[in-house]
């Protein structure tokens, strides 16, 4: 009974002051923009950051396409390990300039989950592009 009170008198006090409270709000999210914005920055250079902001830009590719399933980021470094650093399609050593291939391509009809996913150098995966068969499996 207590909880639901304390509710009710919550939603009464922000519909009273509402104007006040967003205000402040958006001043202290003004005024850590920048300093949050370098700190992401920051962290996305680090090997764990970019898996995360990887997985999130691919769930977010796929989920756009209507694909079922999600990449986690214990997954994409999973595959990065089992690749051994190494490009799957020219074998060379990726020294932390690394994407993430799909062997089937999204618009080719390729599923967005961990079997459909390699690591390649950047020069690999650009080159295929969306191309079919560009590269023979390694």
């Amino acid at each position: 009974m207590k909880r639901r009170r304390r509710a009710a008198a919550d939603k009464r006090y922000y519909e009273r002051h509402k104007k006040r409270i967003l205000a402040r709000m958006k001043g202290k999210y003004e005024r850590t923009r920048v300093a949050r914005l370098a700190q992401m920055k920051t962290y996305r250079q680090t090997f764990p950051g970019r898996l995360s902001y990887i997985a999130d830009i691919e769930n977010r590719r796929a989920k756009r396409r209507g694909l079922p399933g999600r990449v986690t980021c214990d997954e994409l470094r999973a595959i990065y390990e089992a690749a051994g650093g190494r490009c799957h399609w020219c074998g060379e050593q990726l020294n932390g300039r690394f994407h993430f291939d799909h062997v089937t391509a999204l618009a080719d009809g390729g599923g967005h989950a961990p079997g459909n996913l390699v690591v390649a150098c950047p020069g690999c995966n650009q080159r295929r592009g969306g191309e079919r068969g560009a590269h023979e499996e390694a």
